[in-house]
């Protein structure tokens, strides 16, 4: 009988199987947990197309980057069925550290404000030719969207030797329409660092 009791306290005193993999404490599946808790901040835009508006969503990682001369930049969804491009005219500027240019969409003409162009397209090889890529495919749009407020603002970090330089590309308060539609899309504010710029395809 004391044997019994005696195994009865031993299992008592035992943690429960849950304890170490299911409570709040855990590092893979509570409150707590970096991947997967409310610590995440998902990237909320009002976007009136549900496929761009998905897309934009993962603006930050689109895999396709092309940038070249003074200075043209754009980047790509994997098939290239969707493509944001902006150009800032700043051919023969000082590419110091630390010079700022911005496309302004509001119509507005800061002390730094540059010509250039901008816009979203939809459609088939959308970066087939983007700075020299010579693809051998002609790009087909199917639709455009306009920028009509915010900014895209290019910062030089590295000027290099020769005409190359490096910078950083920022988005921030953008807004898009859509040509000859009423549909807008908000863009997510985004970066990208260590650009190239300057270099003639």
């Amino acid at each position: 009988m004391t044997r019994w009791i005696l195994l009865a306290l031993l299992l008592a005193g035992c943690p429960s199987p849950t304890a170490s993999g299911g409570d709040d404490d855990d590092s893979a599946d509570d409150d707590d947990a970096t991947a997967d808790d409310d610590d995440v901040t998902p990237v909320d835009i009002a976007c009136d197309d549900p496929t761009v508006e998905a897309a934009m969503k993962t603006l930050a990682v689109w895999p396709r980057v092309a940038a070249c001369a003074s200075a043209w930049f754009a980047v790509g969804v994997q098939d290239q069925s969707m493509r944001l491009g902006f150009t800032w005219a700043v051919q023969n500027q000082p590419t110091t550290e630390g010079t700022s240019w911005a496309l302004y969409f509001d119509g507005s003409e800061p002390g730094d404000a540059v010509l250039g162009s901008q816009g979203l397209t939809r459609g088939t090889d959308l970066m087939a030719q983007d700075c020299g890529a010579g693809g051998g495919s002609t790009p087909m749009i199917t639709e455009s969207w306009t920028m009509t407020a915010g900014e895209a603002r290019i910062t030089v970090t590295n000027d290099l030797p020769g005409a190359d330089w490096e910078g950083t590309v920022a988005l921030s308060g953008v807004t898009m329409t859509k040509d000859a539609a009423t549909e807008t899309c908000q863009v997510p504010d985004v970066s990208w660092e260590n650009i190239r710029f300057g270099w003639a395809p």
